[in-house]
């Protein structure tokens, strides 16, 4: 076998055995990379229902005592080659601590509207009417990256399906050249409706390692069969984003991944606390027969029934005869001390400060240090991930198809720190004060018109 330079892709020792031996069937010889390449995505690793780190199956980093006690297994958590990319979304939908994570980094991240500048502040490259802000219009472009955004946090990574008008659309092929008025939708995908089933293989190329076609269940209804065929769609349609990647640009980490113990302790501590409750309302009982008493089996069956609805219905009247009938005492925990210390460390690891996450019992306002630390954390996020990623990862692509104009731009982000009104006029007052003292005679006029003096302030405009 050779690749398209001829050179050979079987080994030596190979040849060997092939010389000294019958030919056997195919599955006895090596495969091409090409040939991999062309398999499905399972496969090379990367398919939508992968289950996450399959290395890590036989990992020893949660055993001690040599590998007597295993804690994923001791402690209910699910151990690696358990967790799929559903359970995430799940998650996000059932459980308010997961889906809280998740919306407040999304919706804090993308504003209403989202401003372009050419660079140093210069006037935008792109046409009026054919700019980011009339594709808002349009394909409510902005929602959209917050879906994308939130689906990539939901998995190890999701696309973006740019469509364009064509005479006959073939999403397999390449798109060379489209105009501004032929982009048409722009749809996000979460991984579990796509599968990459090829790559880059050219060492030679910018895109070694990256997708070169995808396969995507373009309807992505959970309720439709698993086994739907799915489409070909060629890299160049897509938009793809992956966030928190280790070893590569291609697969990240679940957002939910690093916290999904603590939110399965979460689980097991209030819905534990919440049947103790529960049980402690309808009492345990101890059903004795009396020395001498006989029970007949329909007897027995009415106990049952009876008992049953005592626990799962409270209806609290038991008819019974030859029965003694005892309730043991309950004791019920508070369960406050440990969800805090959970939520603690859910709020450590996703970077989010405790208040602005949970609130305060006290009905306390988050301090003016936890949203400076929150807005820090937002800033962070637009400019290392949402920016690159989705913002430019579209606009780049539309400028190489010609739909948008070409030219260096730069996205202007609002500000994610909101200030209240008396913390804003605080600010003003110490910029005024600071502006009053580098004065000679402590006469701002001095040093600026009064215009500039409320520009240097921070007073909007009159």
């Amino acid at each position: 076998m050779a690749d398209k330079n001829g050179s050979s892709l079987i080994s030596r020792d190979a040849r060997d055995r092939r010389s000294r031996k019958p030919k056997k069937p195919v599955a006895s010889t090596f495969v091409s990379q090409a040939a991999r390449n062309a398999l499905d995505g399972a496969v090379i690793g990367m398919a939508h229902d992968l289950m996450l780190n399959r290395s890590l199956q036989s990992s020893t980093w949660r055993k001690s005592f040599g590998s007597d006690r295993d804690l994923t297994a001791v402690l209910g958590y699910k151990r690696p080659d358990q967790i799929k990319i559903v359970d995430f979304e799940e998650r996000w939908r059932r459980q308010g601590t997961a889906g809280r994570a998740v919306d407040l980094l999304v919706d804090k991240t993308w504003p209403a509207k989202l401003g372009i500048t050419g660079p140093d502040d210069e006037e935008s490259p792109f046409k009026a009417g054919e700019d980011l802000a009339a594709l808002d219009r349009r394909l409510r472009l902005l929602h959209q990256f917050a879906r994308l955004d939130r689906l990539a946090m939901l998995g190890e990574f999701a696309i973006a399906i740019i469509g364009v008008a064509e005479e006959v659309p073939n999403l397999e092929a390449e798109v060379q050249k489209a105009a501004f008025n032929d982009v048409i939708y722009f749809q996000p995908y979460g991984q579990r409706f796509v599968t990459i089933s090829d790559y880059e293989t050219d060492l030679g190329s910018p895109r070694y390692g990256q997708p070169t076609m995808y396969r995507v269940d373009m309807l992505a209804d959970p309720r439709s069969p698993s086994n739907r065929a799915k489409t070909k769609v060629h890299h160049s349609r897509v938009v793809h984003v992956a966030r928190g990647g280790l070893h590569n640009d291609v697969q990240g980490t679940p957002f939910l991944l690093s916290i999904l113990d603590d939110l399965m302790n979460l689980d097991k501590v209030v819905g534990g606390t919440a049947e103790m409750f529960w049980q402690s309302a309808a009492r345990a009982l101890i059903a004795s027969i009396e020395t001498g008493a006989e029970l007949t089996a329909p007897q027995e069956q009415a106990l049952h029934d009876d008992l049953v609805k005592w626990y799962h219905q409270l209806v609290r009247v038991l008819t019974v005869q030859g029965v003694k009938i005892e309730a043991l005492p309950v004791n019920t925990p508070d369960p406050t001390g440990i969800v805090r210390v959970l939520e603690d460390l859910i709020a450590a690891r996703t970077g989010i400060p405790r208040r602005i996450f949970f609130g305060s019992e006290r009905g306390e306002l988050a301090s003016s240090q936890d949203r400076e630390t929150f807005a820090e954390l937002i800033d962070s996020r637009r400019s290392e991930y949402a920016e690159p990623l989705i913002v430019r990862g579209t606009i780049d692509r539309l400028q190489q198809w010609g739909a948008l104009a070409e030219g260096e731009y730069d996205p202007v982000w609002p500000s994610s720190l909101r200030l209240s009104e008396l913390d804003q006029s605080e600010v003003w007052a110490k910029n005024a004060r600071a502006l009053k003292d580098s004065s000679v005679a402590g006469d701002p006029g001095e040093i600026a018109e009064r215009e500039e003096r409320r520009v240097r302030i921070g007073l909007p405009e009159e």
